[in-house]
């Protein structure tokens, strides 16, 4: 009788740690998840950053790409 009950509170705490794993599992998956997409929307701030200043740097010299950078960068972040 003390086998089965012990086997149980075996079986029981294997599943239990198992859950806490794949939680932890889940968890790891996503922050790294989280990570990638603010990487992503930095990138394409900074690449729309980058293009304004571009054009506003051919149609108004210095001031065109300061004024093209800063709304490059709105548009990106969107």
């Amino acid at each position: 009788m003390s086998y089965s009950i012990m086997s149980m509170g075996a079986s029981t705490k294997n599943q239990a740690q198992q859950s806490l794993k794949t939680l932890s599992d889940l968890e790891a998956n996503r922050e790294a998840q989280n990570k990638n997409i603010k990487q992503q929307k930095k990138q394409s701030t900074l690449g729309g950053v980058g293009t304004g200043a571009m054009i506003g740097a051919q149609f108004g010299g210095p001031w065109g790409a300061v004024i093209g950078g800063v709304i490059g960068g709105i548009a990106g972040s969107l």
